[in-house]
């Protein structure tokens, strides 16, 4: 799983931040570095963990109990699906 700080693209004014692992998206599998060089190819800078400075997380399933997702939402962060995400990039 990554995050992204906030020094990113901007979407219709928000400001972007990732986390997921191994995802398939329309058949094709996108691994963790697979979706940091794209993240990082479009200005979003893969980060550790979910903070305060992270704008949004982005998860293969949105509705994820997982810790990060679980934390982004404590911080007001929405979370993404990755197939979301990837419709937007590419």
């Amino acid at each position: 799983m990554f995050n992204v700080t906030k020094k990113s693209i901007q979407w219709g004014g928000e400001t972007l931040t990732l986390e997921t692992g191994k995802v398939v998206v329309d058949g094709q599998v996108w691994d963790r570095e697979d979706l940091e060089a794209l993240a990082a190819a479009n200005g979003l800078q893969p980060v550790g963990s979910v903070t305060k400075t992270c704008d949004l997380v982005v998860a293969s399933d949105p509705a994820t109990t997982s810790g990060k997702a679980q934390r982004a939402r404590q911080l007001g962060l929405p979370v993404l699906s990755a197939a979301d995400f990837l419709q937007r990039l590419t």
